[in-house]
């Protein structure tokens, strides 16, 4: 199942930045999200690119992400998004949220002109979390495009 494409459209991981990409499918009957797969934009992408980056599977509360009650953390190697795929292979199989939920990624790096770029999809945004306030908010850019692999 995947997201829309935006063509042409990308968006890095902004470095030192924590930021979310809402994922929301419609499903009739119970499902399980096993992976999540984006698509870097390897046009102008920089293929030295090292360091680990956060992953945070956050649950839909009121249309923002819930950072108090993850539903999964882990880590990865950011290097892994110099493919064609960045295949996120979740550390368990979730069960998916009816109301949706959503991926965050923080790549902390002291050199912020090397960072992964995502493919963009047109169906949600992006959000933008503000430690000072302790608060998300909503950017004007779209989300990352994604596709999820799933077991019925």
């Amino acid at each position: 199942i995947k997201s829309s494409e935006l063509k042409r459209s990308s968006a890095s991981i902004f470095p030192n930045n924590l930021n979310a990409t809402f994922i929301k499918i419609e499903v009739s009957r119970k499902t399980f999200v096993k992976s999540i797969i984006f698509f870097p934009n390897l046009i102008s992408f920089p293929h030295d690119i090292k360091g680990n980056i956060d992953i945070q599977i956050l649950p839909n509360i009121n249309g923002f992400p819930d950072i108090d009650n993850p539903i999964m953390s882990f880590q990865r190697d950011i290097s892994e998004t110099v493919n064609k795929k960045w295949e996120i292979v979740l550390p368990k199989i979730m069960k998916y949220p009816d109301n949706g939920f959503f991926v965050t990624f923080y790549y902390l790096s002291s050199d912020t002109s090397k960072t992964a770029l995502l493919k963009m999809n047109k169906d949600t945004y992006m959000y933008s979390y503000y430690p000072q306030y302790k608060a998300w908010k909503k950017s004007n850019i779209n989300g990352y495009f994604y596709k999820l692999k799933v077991l019925q």
